[in-house]
């Protein structure tokens, strides 16, 4: 019972989910500057691969809105 208690608490979870999310923030305002523009073609689309300009999540949750 003990163990299970361990295995849900997982504060670093918590930690990561917000590293990603500024990691994320700070790339797409990259994306807006003229070094972003400056990159080989191939960089860029495998940086745009890695981090859409856009979250899945949110363009889901527009999608939703829009067709209500």
């Amino acid at each position: 019972m003990h163990t299970h208690q361990k295995r849900n608490e997982r504060p670093g979870r918590k930690i990561g989910a917000e590293r990603r999310r500024v990691a994320r923030m700070i790339l797409r305002d990259f994306y807006e500057s003229e070094q972003f523009s400056n990159l080989n073609r191939m960089v860029q689309l495998a940086m745009l691969e890695l981090c859409p300009v856009q979250d899945k999540a949110c363009d889901q949750e527009g999608v939703a809105r829009r067709l209500a």
